[in-house]
This record gives C-alpha cells, sequence and structure tokens, in this order.
C-alpha cells in the first residue's frame, strides 16, 4: 500500500514538472496579453500549480513587460515582487499601443492612479535624465524629464517616492527656488524634505555666491506665504550646514522684509543675524536701512512699527540728516490724524532732529515732543 501511494506521489510530482515545463515553453510563443490569458483559462485546472510557483510566473510576466517598452535595466525583486507584477500589468495595458513612451510618463501614471510600489517607482526614477531647461531636452530622449515633470512630482508624490526622487535626481537650486515659489500651498512635509535635499546637496560649508540670489528668494517666498515653521526650519539647517565666514546677505533681506512690514519674520532674520555675527566674530554683517523705506513707513503712519525698527536696528542712527529727511518728507503725505503718533519716538530722536521734523510741517500741525 505504501509503495502504490509513492508511486501515485510521485507521479503526481513527475506531472506537476512535466505540465510546468509545457506551460515554460507555451510561454515562449505567446505576447503577453495571451500569457496572461492562459493563466486565467486554466487556473482552475492548474490552481496548484500556479500557486507553488506563483512568484515564478509573476516574474517571466514582469521580464517581458520590461523587455516589451525596452527597460532593459536589471530589476531587483523582493518578496514584494507581487506588487511589482500589478503595477506592471496594468501599465501594460495602458500603455501597449504606445511602446516607445517616455519614461517619466510610467512614473507619473503611477502617481496618477495612486499605484504604490517602491520598487518599481525607484526602477523608473533610474531610468530617467533629468534635465530642467527644456532647451537641452531632445524631443526623442526618451529618458529627459523636465521641469513641468519634476513639479508635478513635487505636488502629488508621498513621501517615499518623493525621497526617491531626491535621492536619484540633482535638481539644482534654480529649480528648488521655483519648485517652493510655484507650490506655496504644499503640505509642511514636502517643503522640509526639499529644504533639507537643498543643504545636504549645495550648502555644505557656506552659500556659494552664484546660490545667494535663489535662497533669499526661498526665504521671502516663506515669508511671504506666512510658513514661520518651514523658515525655522530652514535657519536651525543653515546653523547645521553652514560653516564659513559668508552668509546670508541680511542687508537685501531685511529690507525687503521691512519692505513688507511683516514684524515678526523680520525678528526671525534679525535674530540669526544676532547669532551669525556672535558665531563669526571676524565677518560682522550689519544692516542700513534704506532712507526710502523710511519715507514709505511715515506716508503710511505705522510709526509704532518704525520705533521698532530704531530700537532693533538704527538706533542713533535716526538721527542722520538722510533719515530725519525722509521722515519729513514722509509726513507730508501721511494722514494728519496720524501724525502726532510720531510723538513715540520722543525718545530716539535728539532736539535737533525734533526741531527739523516740526520745521517741516504744516502750519497748522505741531507734534508735541518731549526735549531734553
Amino acid at each position: 500500500m505504501k509503495n502504490v501511494i509513492k508511486k501515485n506521489n510521485n507521479y503526481k510530482l513527475l506531472s506537476n514538472v512535466f505540465c510546468f515545463d509545457v506551460i515554460l515553453e507555451i510561454i515562449r510563443y505567446l505576447d503577453i496579453s495571451d500569457i496572461y490569458k492562459l493563466f486565467i483559462v486554466t487556473k482552475g485546472i492548474y490552481r496548484n500549480l500556479y500557486l507553488e510557483n506563483r512568484c515564478c510566473f509573476n516574474k517571466i510576466l514582469i521580464t517581458r513587460i520590461l523587455s516589451y517598452f525596452c527597460l532593459n535595466r536589471p530589476l531587483k525583486l523582493d518578496k514584494n515582487d507581487i506588487s511589482v507584477h500589478n503595477v506592471l500589468m496594468k501599465t501594460y495595458y495602458y500603455f501597449k499601443h504606445h511602446k516607445s513612451s517616455y519614461r517619466i510618463d510610467f512614473l507619473l501614471y503611477m502617481l496618477e492612479n495612486n499605484l504604490d510600489c517602491d520598487i518599481l517607482f525607484e526602477y523608473y526614477a533610474n531610468l530617467c535624465d533629468y534635465k530642467y531647461e527644456y532647451k537641452n531636452m531632445s524631443s526623442v530622449d526618451l529618458n529627459g524629464v523636465s521641469l513641468a515633470d519634476i513639479i508635478y512630482i513635487f505636488k502629488h508624490s508621498n513621501n517615499n517616492q518623493l525621497n526617491i526622487i531626491l535621492r536619484n535626481f540633482t535638481i539644482p537650486i534654480k529649480v528648488l527656488d521655483f519648485v517652493i515659489d510655484d507650490t506655496s500651498n504644499l503640505d509642511d512635509w514636502r517643503f522640509i524634505l526639499i529644504i533639507d535635499y537643498m543643504f545636504y546637496k549645495h550648502c555644505f560649508g557656506s552659500f556659494d555666491q552664484i546660490y545667494k540670489s535663489y535662497i533669499h528668494n526661498i526665504i521671502m517666498s516663506l515669508i511671504l506665504n506666512k510658513r514661520t515653521n518651514i523658515l525655522k526650519h530652514f535657519l536651525k539647517n543653515k546653523r547645521k550646514y553652514f560653516k564659513g565666514n559668508d552668509t546670508l546677505d541680511y542687508q537685501e533681506l531685511v529690507n525687503k522684509i521691512i519692505d513688507i512690514e511683516d514684524k515678526k519674520h523680520l525678528q526671525l532674520i534679525l535674530d540669526e543675524l544676532k547669532f551669525d555675527n556672535q558665531k563669526f566674530s571676524i565677518n560682522q554683517n550689519y544692516v542700513i536701512i534704506r532712507s526710502s523705506l523710511i519715507k514709505k513707513i511715515c506716508k503710511t503712519g505705522n510709526f509704532e512699527y518704525l520705533k521698532y525698527l530704531v530700537d532693533e536696528i538704527l538706533g542713533d542712527f535716526i538721527n542722520y540728516k538722510l533719515y530725519i529727511n525722509s521722515i519729513c518728507e514722509g509726513l507730508l503725505d501721511t494722514d494728519p490724524e496720524k501724525i502726532k503718533k510720531i510723538e513715540c519716538l520722543s525718545n530716539n530722536l535728539n532736539d535737533k532732529s525734533k526741531y527739523i521734523i516740526n520745521s517741516s510741517l504744516k502750519q497748522d500741525i505741531f507734534i508735541t515732543f518731549s526735549f531734553s
């Protein structure tokens, strides 16, 4: 009896091996759609055979699909090859009439359809060649990736996918500046990844002079869009990566922020200026406020803001002739009801400056400064 059972088992084993070999031979002559149909039609008969050799059949289909689209780079598979198989089958049916599609289109297809497979996503990313200027892209460059593609990826990828893109592409600061400005409503985690990438990739040691304008644009974009937490993260990274004596152009940044009258973010930048001056005592940074900004602030009658600027930046320099003249010019266009609020500067202005300001006003207006 035992011998009969053993013979039956051996027969089944040989039968399965024979069937498997036959199916493999048949598959050699079928296209991808027919292979898939064969599995579907015969799964009732060879269910156990397919289950036992599922990984093998999946790899056959994966290899055939990659070959169909001329994707010849080896694809390393692990236990997650089921998801690779499923995503590739969907990709095949979508692109089967467009064998010469751009490689980036496969990647974008995954994003558009929420197909989550990091192995395949990174495989596509490795095939792509990022060329951020259209003039450098050939219409027949199937591996090319444009700026529009990058912006779409930054907007729609998940955390793992965005990390894959940043790991595989070298994206210039010029492009990061554009992306941050164009995608100002993105989630904080996306900005954090982009900023971390920028510092790691481009800012070891110091900011290159050719990068400074883009870096300042990024800072201003964060400020204008009220992304305070992201700005703090940016400055934290700056302290971590910055090692040289050349730092931010505080003269430019401070004046730009003063112009939009954003006291909250101005204070963050001023604190950073103080930090740099303490850390790099050899290369001290000083800020001179443009006189035109003083005139503009006086026109709007925002004297509390002007006092803040005097206390934090100008100090006794407010009494310089250039600034006093700007105050006088600004007061000529100020709402008369607001002019008297300039009295908050009594402790900052010297007697000469107070006299000049009062002398410049219309005859029916007089500011009751406290004189020393």
